[in-house]
């Protein structure tokens, strides 16, 4: 996909190969058989959003599944809501609500304690996101002080194994 505020795809277009194999993949113009994601259960509702995409993927790869990304950008995405803050090298960063930031930080940490002995590079890159994510959170975003909290809430919530909407 690309996004359209920064002008960059997901994936370098035109590369070798129609499809590059991915661990995961977001949701947003995703195509899935619906009789294997019914075999293995279909996308956890506990979760409510984020990161039900990710865990998704992992656990179609522990199943024999296969995720792969289109090398020809077919849709225009961004994540997050606009208003975030641009950093050279790594263009603007995700701006999501207090709320959403809660379950990014929940559901990211359920993902990890259950996916580190399969998938230990994909809970390393995304723990080491999720630790980044948090400290521009705290020092660069507006409505950093509700934000961290929602954070906590969401890692408390997660080692405590309470799921759902919050």
């Amino acid at each position: 996909y690309l996004d359209a505020r920064n002008g960059k795809t997901k994936v370098r277009v035109g590369a070798d190969g129609e499809f590059l194999d991915q661990k995961t993949v977001i949701t947003s113009g995703c195509l899935v058989d619906a009789r294997f994601a019914q075999r293995i259960g279909g996308f956890r509702e506990d979760y409510f959003i984020d990161q039900l995409d990710h865990e998704f993927c992992l656990r179609a790869r522990s199943h024999g599944g296969k995720v792969v990304i289109s090398h020809k950008p077919v849709m225009e995405h961004s994540v997050g809501e606009a208003g975030g803050v641009w950093l050279p090298m790594l263009g603007f960063l995700p701006n999501h609500s207090p709320l959403r930031k809660y379950y990014v930080a929940r559901n990211s940490l359920v993902t990890i304690i259950t996916y580190w002995r399969r998938e230990p590079d994909w809970c390393l890159r995304r723990l080491v996101r999720l630790t980044t994510g948090l400290l521009l959170m705290a020092t660069l975003e507006r409505q950093r002080l509700a934000k961290v909290v929602a954070f906590f809430d969401g890692v408390a919530d997660a080692l405590r194994g309470r799921m759902g909407p919050r």
